[in-house]
């Protein structure tokens, strides 16, 4: 089910990346239960487009945690290498439910938006993945308590780097840049 506007190859206006950030938030709740939500095709490529290497990979991850339609219309052969293995870490997202556990919160909302996938296949464990997305024009710091994010704490960072669980958390810190996301690989224990 297409759930919005085209995306388009801008970051505001008309036919832009934010009619994706709010169709996509505001129609999840019926994925994957009445549909399976078609954000649009996720922008990969290096040309022809007026975003930002943030707001690429931010965009691509929003729409990859959402588990509905994941394609792209770019060349896959002319892609950097960087975004061939985005698109890679997009295609284990595709099932599952993806909560949006802060969305409704504050008032006026939050640029920052959180997206919570549970049971995610990564480095052959299967993880919890926490998308922290700055839709705003300014920069931010944020603090969440695994309550606020709807997780059992506590939890361990996943070290891509050592292959391993590091130090229990029961809070996530974060800060980013304008349209920056962040995307954390979490382990219950």
């Amino acid at each position: 089910m297409r759930i919005g506007r085209d995306v388009g190859v801008k970051w505001a206006g008309e036919q832009s990346a934010q009619s994706l950030l709010a169709a996509l938030m505001l129609r999840n709740f019926a994925n994957p239960i009445l549909w399976q939500a078609d954000p649009d095709c996720v922008l990969l490529r290096s040309r022809f487009h007026h975003l930002t290497d943030d707001e690429i990979r931010s965009l691509a991850l929003y729409a990859g945690m959402s588990g509905g339609v994941l394609m792209t219309s770019d060349a896959l052969h002319e892609l950097p290498p960087e975004r061939v293995e985005l698109l890679r870490l997009l295609q284990v997202m595709d099932a599952g439910e993806c909560r949006y556990p802060l969305l409704g919160q504050t008032d006026p909302p939050d640029p920052v938006v959180a997206q919570v996938r549970e049971a995610v296949p990564h480095a052959g464990e299967m993880l919890i993945a926490v998308h922290l997305f700055n839709t705003g024009d300014e920069a931010v710091s944020r603090r969440y308590s695994l309550g606020d994010l709807g997780i059992a704490g506590p939890v361990a960072w996943w070290g891509a780097a050592s292959g391993a669980a590091e130090a229990a958390a029961t809070a996530i810190s974060v800060s980013l840049r304008p349209h920056e996301s962040k995307l954390l690989w979490l382990k219950i224990g």
